[in-house]
């Protein structure tokens, strides 16, 4: 009788089917995508933008192959317009596919995490952070800034899946191309190459903590230098092949010929460079003056960082290119190639100025970071705020030491830890050996940094629920386990 009276009770009280989906992570992301479809939708974001580097990739996108190979930009993006005007010509459909491919690699990500060993609601957290890190202007730009990060966070995802088991074979294609696609896309993300073998090692030692397995590394970590080294130096020994360049692209000679401009004297060209250098080191420091741009060093150790932008461009569009192409003629293969040598020996007699430039660059980056996201400016304060509410609960009710994480949970918390300061670091410090940071490069290096504090945020929500209802901290992590939201 009892057992019929509780099958009763069941049957008429079962658990609806929206009851189960709102308590559903995924579903909660998924609504939150399409709410900033609906919102960018209605505020025109999402109406294709062409400006400044755009038009130069439509250009490239019209060559033939063989022109595309010799020219200043890589083969990924102008491929993608190639594709994108057999059927939308005048290129309106790009924001759609950005959204596409967005929606795609946040819930890859959301899958990855949960391999990786985070919790549905943990995982939700994390992708959570990329999808607001990722809601900006450049989903309506026809630029190659936000598919490359959408490349990125697709190889991080596999690696993810990677560390967790690397006898399968689809995490191994899904880095070697995630990689190959990225700088492909654009080469910023070259540092991604030496990064991601580092990184996958310490992401399995971080996961062994509370899985208790072996750190059986070495295999791995030579397996991933392999898939990200050979097709880089297979393709550029193909364009050595075909245009005579060994490189990803006929370009760096350029951007690094900013420094050397800034850097040029009468004394250094007179006594410091070698012979076959004076003659284009001297065109230059002629049309810098005729230019009357101010200096970026105002003393020994004082620099103008804000001039040093403003002169960056300057150096290379109005005196390194038409010097170059004046002095060594008008094939961009050749002149880069020069200009690229010259530029090394330069900085090489200056090399104190390159680093202090490259020291005061960073914070500055950093600062941009932070000071440009909306996401962060939302989420940093949010963080501070919670942190602050729960010390003071802790200690009002006396439960400093009551909570106890497990260390899966705590695991997760520090891979993400160093997953979002390593890639940040990596990549700001590998733009600045060439050019300076801007927000078009401080927030794709900061893509992780506001899943950390969507992470942080859960933890300290959690001990609050802790403190507010003095519920067991195992009983909580067994709710979220489930990914469902535990009750107050």
């Amino acid at each position: 009788m009892m057992g019929r009276d509780h099958s009763r009770r069941k049957a008429r009280n079962p658990r609806r089917p929206s009851q189960a989906l709102w308590r559903s992570p995924r579903f909660w992301l998924a609504l939150q995508f399409l709410v900033i479809v609906v919102v960018g939708g209605f505020l025109g974001k999402w109406r294709i933008s062409i400006f400044g580097d755009g038009w130069g990739y439509i250009e490239i996108s019209k060559l033939s192959f063989h022109e595309m190979l010799g020219s200043a930009r890589t083969l990924g993006f102008p491929v993608f317009l190639k594709w994108v005007a057999t059927f939308s010509p005048d290129y309106s459909a790009i924001p759609w596919i950005h959204l596409a491919f967005l929606a795609a690699t946040v819930f890859f990500f959301d899958y990855a995490m949960r391999r990786y060993g985070a919790s549905p609601w943990e995982a939700f957290a994390a992708s959570t952070g990329v999808l607001l890190a990722s809601a900006n202007w450049l989903i309506g730009a026809l630029l190659t800034d936000f598919l490359g990060q959408m490349f990125a966070v697709a190889t991080i995802a596999c690696l993810l899946c990677l560390v967790v088991d690397v006898k399968r074979i689809a995490p191994w294609c899904g880095v070697a191309f995630g990689l190959a696609a990225t700088y492909h896309m654009r080469p910023a993300y070259l540092f991604l190459i030496p990064l991601v073998p580092c990184l996958g090692v310490l992401l399995l030692r971080i996961r062994i903590r509370w899985t208790k397995e072996g750190f059986h590394w070495k295999k791995m970590f030579l397996g991933l230098a392999a898939v990200g080294v050979l097709p880089y130096l297979g393709y550029c020994e193909f364009r050595n092949a075909t245009v005579g360049h060994f490189g990803l692209v006929s370009f760096g000679g350029q951007q690094v010929a900013a420094f050397a401009v800034e850097f040029l004297d009468r004394d250094m060209i007179e006594k410091e460079l070698p012979k076959e250098y004076r003659l284009v080191a001297t065109r230059m420091l002629d049309r810098r003056q005729q230019l009357n741009r101010p200096p970026t060093f105002k003393s020994a150790w004082r620099i103008d960082m804000k001039q040093w932008e403003r002169n960056y461009d300057a150096n290379i569009q109005n005196v390194a290119i038409p010097i170059a192409i004046q002095t060594y003629g008008d094939d961009r293969v050749v002149w880069n190639r020069k200009l690229t040598a010259f530029s090394h020996v330069v900085i090489q007699r200056r090399l104190g100025k390159y680093v202090q430039i490259y020291v005061y660059s960073l914070p500055r980056a950093i600062a941009k970071l932070f000071g440009r996201s909306w996401a962060l400016m939302m989420l940093v304060p949010v963080t501070v705020a919670l942190f602050v509410f729960r010390r003071w609960l802790f200690r009002h009710r006396r439960l400093t030491t009551a909570w106890r994480d497990d260390p899966r949970s705590l695991g997760v918390l520090a891979a993400f830890f160093w997953l979002a300061t390593v890639y940040l670091f990596a990549k700001i410090g590998f733009v600045l050996t060439v050019l300076f940071v801007d927000s078009r490069y401080a927030l794709p290096a900061g893509i992780f940094v506001p899943s950390l504090f969507m992470l942080i945020i859960l933890r300290e929500l959690r001990q609050i629920h802790f403190a507010w209802n003095g519920q067991d901290g195992s009983r909580l992590a067994a709710a979220d386990e489930t990914g469902k939201c535990p009750r107050t």
